[in-house]
């Protein structure tokens, strides 16, 4: 194994330097059109063998417009990047957000430090899978539960009133 980039063979450039090389060969704007390939999601093969899906910009842009049929959001919310980036959803989710003005934070990749992660971003948006939602849901419970009494009334009707809101 090489004990440096140069001794691989590679070169290390530094931001500054990409950008004024950047300045020295412009290249003319050049939009995608709708047909051309955004993104190429690879399953994981747990079905057969591994599929590469080819998006298209046509596909983001109709997944977001849907999306945007149904939920709204603002420049105000933030985002908490959980779900991995190989999993379209939480493709999708980026960059409907993005779209939308909201700022996008990641979690550190590690569970134990999840709790930090959300009190730190105080996201208004966290899009993950059930089995996350109701692990929290039990631990919220079984927190709420141990309180007991008053804590326990204020903290169903809060609950109930925010849920009937959101229904409503």
């Amino acid at each position: 194994m090489p004990s440096s980039p140069a001794a691989a063979g590679m070169e290390i450039i530094t931001y500054s330097m990409l950008h004024r090389q950047g300045h020295m060969s412009p290249q003319p704007f050049r939009p995608p059109k709708p047909e051309d390939v955004a993104t190429i999601c690879y399953t994981s093969g747990t079905t057969g063998t591994p599929k590469g899906a080819v998006l298209s910009h046509a596909n983001f842009i109709a997944n977001v417009a849907g999306q945007d049929l149904g939920v709204k959001f603002y420049p105000s919310d933030v985002y908490i990047s959980y779900l991995p980036l190989a999993h379209i959803y939480e493709r999708t989710n980026q960059i409907w957000l993005v779209h939308r003005g909201a700022a996008v934070g990641f979690y550190q990749g590690d569970n134990l430090k999840l709790m930090d992660d959300l009190n730190t971003l105080k996201p208004t948006v966290f899009a993950s899978v059930p089995r996350l939602y109701n692990k929290i849901y039990a631990a919220i419970t079984n927190a709420v539960k141990e309180s007991g009494g008053l804590k326990e009334r204020l903290f169903h009707a809060a609950y109930n009133a925010k849920r009937q809101a959101i229904i409503n």
